[in-house]
């Protein structure tokens, strides 16, 4: 076990096409391995089919010569034809009289039984000959003989408006540790079939949809976690979340219209999630969610939107944040449009005040590209007031003014007196008050602030003594400025940081010669370590200044 635990283990994405070559690499390992001697055998194949990206290729272990047929390229017409021809063969191999004491039908159910993460397409994975190898397992164990370890399906349903539904979902879901489903409705057309979608195309393929959710919710009621990624120009209705009693966390990656609560019945449960993701555009619709699903016990909800700016963005976050309760603790906000000209909406206080009543918030992100707001000082009183378990703010829009930036000094202040646990911090705007020497900032030894940044800042201190005084406030601070950007105001100051942090004196003497040489550097006061040696740079200065004329 130690030798296949040292061993690089396969990786497939759930949103991938294929797999990678390092996964294809690692699963190979694992073969090998398991061909050295059969104390390796089963530690390295469950390994190497703990994930598996095919279950065509569970399927081809029956070692059936015509199984090699590839049924890819085959239209949906042809393909249950050429499904039967191959059914007749593994008929022919294992039949229920030899099955129990059948080598190659051994090798399929072990193989089953080691799967974690499995993907299915539902148009070629031959549901008829695993449904064959179902029938042949004994009928008190059912399904619990495949698929034992199996905890999370990816489900590619290729059905659309002109091609039938193939697969039986059916097959997988009554596995006994079953947690999570990812539904994942193909085009297989691309998003230049968007044309051809009409009004009845559209109510076809959501009634696709539809169905298949209620095969989950009636077989798998208790999932844990479900995803649905759905084409964004067909509006899906989310009383294809109704049935789901104990469910945990919801990614919805499809458009969300005003519900339409035709076929809905009353009697219906509500899911009530701790955690939902949702995809926003355009044509969406958050206000009525609520009538589809409980929002009384969500901890965290995530809303993305890939589409450009729209007026109704805003409102609908907020109404659906007065839908939440006091168990919500994080809040993540994204929007991605680069437009030319950012939407104004308002007062950025305005936008968040059905969060502001809910006291146990820990970490609140929105990154909205292509929305501005006014944002102030007072803003980050309230929020400071509001939630006194804060663990981290970021707050990145377009600012309607830029003449008034809140005060570095104060926001610092306010934040970690209020906030003790607050240790990510992102906003709009800061600046620093003009001037030299020491900044007064209060120390506070506890708290475990290690980022500090901004989308705009304004430097009008000495750099040297602001990065002294922060260090000396906040002894967990690693970070200044924005992750990856190197062109803005907080480079060098994250380059200070780094060689205080370091105590790389070399490096800090040569910055303070250039600051010296451009008389600008005022010496940092309580600096008992490094003391000498500004002292020698002072002495430089004078030098720089004064030698040619004792030259002379």
């Amino acid at each position: 076990m130690l030798i296949v635990d040292a061993l690089p283990k396969p990786v497939f994405p759930r949103i991938a096409t294929k797999e990678s070559r390092e996964s294809r690499a690692a699963r190979l390992d694992l073969y090998h391995l398991a061909c050295v001697s059969t104390d390796f055998f089963y530690p390295a194949m469950q390994e190497a089919w703990k994930v598996l990206p095919d279950v065509k290729v569970l399927i081809k272990t029956l070692h059936i010569g015509a199984m090699n047929v590839e049924l890819e390229s085959a239209s949906w017409r042809t393909y249950k034809a050429v499904e039967l021809s191959l059914l007749s063969f593994v008929e022919q191999a294992i039949s229920p009289s030899n099955a129990e004491n059948n080598l190659q039908f051994k090798h399929f159910k072990y193989y089953a039984a080691c799967p974690r993460q499995l993907r299915v397409c539902s148009g070629n994975y031959l549901e008829l000959i695993l449904c064959y190898a179902q029938q042949l397992a004994p009928q008190d164990s059912g399904n619990i003989d495949f698929f034992q370890s199996l905890e999370e399906l990816v489900w590619t349903e290729t059905a659309g408006c002109f091609e039938p539904r193939l697969g039986n979902i059916a097959q997988f879901l009554r596995a006994p540790r079953l947690t999570s489903v990812y539904l994942q409705f193909a085009d297989p057309h691309g998003m230049s079939f968007v044309h051809l979608i009409d009004d009845e195309n559209q109510r076809i393929y959501e009634d696709i949809v539809l169905q298949v959710g209620r095969e989950v919710s009636c077989i798998r009621p208790k999932l844990s976690r479900l995803t649905i990624s759905a084409p964004i120009f067909v509006p899906i209705c989310p009383s294809v979340l109704r049935g789901f009693t104990d469910i945990q966390a919801i990614v919805l990656q499809l458009n969300v219209p005003r519900p339409n609560n035709a076929g809905i019945l009353p009697f219906d449960p509500l899911c009530a999630p701790r955690r939902l993701e949702l995809l926003w555009t355009q044509t969406s619709d958050f206000r009525n969610l609520p009538q589809n699903v409980s929002l009384r016990a969500l901890e965290t909800l995530i809303i993305r939107s890939l589409d450009y700016a729209a007026s109704t963005f805003v409102p609908q976050i907020t109404q659906l944040a007065f839908a939440t309760t006091e168990c919500l603790t994080t809040v993540e906000l994204f929007s991605v449009d680069h437009g030319s000209a950012a939407m104004n909406c308002g007062e950025f206080i305005h936008f968040i005040h059905p969060l502001l009543s809910r006291p146990q918030l820990r970490s609140l992100s929105a990154v909205l590209n292509g929305y501005s707001f006014a944002f102030s000082a007072g803003d980050l009183d309230t929020i400071a007031s509001a939630w006194p378990a804060l663990e981290m703010l970021n707050i990145s829009v377009g600012l309607e003014l830029v003449d008034r930036l809140p005060n570095l000094q104060h926001v610092l202040y306010v934040l970690c007196k209020r906030c003790p646990r607050l240790s990510y911090l992102h906003l709009p705007g800061l600046a620093t008050p003009p001037g030299e020497g020491a900044i007064s900032i209060p120390r506070f030894p506890t708290s475990p602030l290690y980022h500090i940044s901004s989308d705009v800042f304004v430097r009008q201190h000495n750099m040297m003594d602001l990065v002294y005084a922060l260090q000396r406030s906040f002894p967990c601070l690693m970070e200044l400025g924005p992750s990856g950007v190197t062109t803005s105001s907080w480079t060098e100051l994250q380059e200070l940081l780094l060689l205080q942090r370091s105590r790389d004196l070399t490096s800090i003497m040569e910055h303070t010669a250039t600051s010296l040489r451009n008389g600008t550097y005022t010496q940092v006061p309580y600096v008992s370590s490094l003391s000498r040696y500004i002292a020698y740079n002072t002495h430089l200065g004078h030098c720089f200044s004064t030698g040619c004329h004792s030259a002379a």
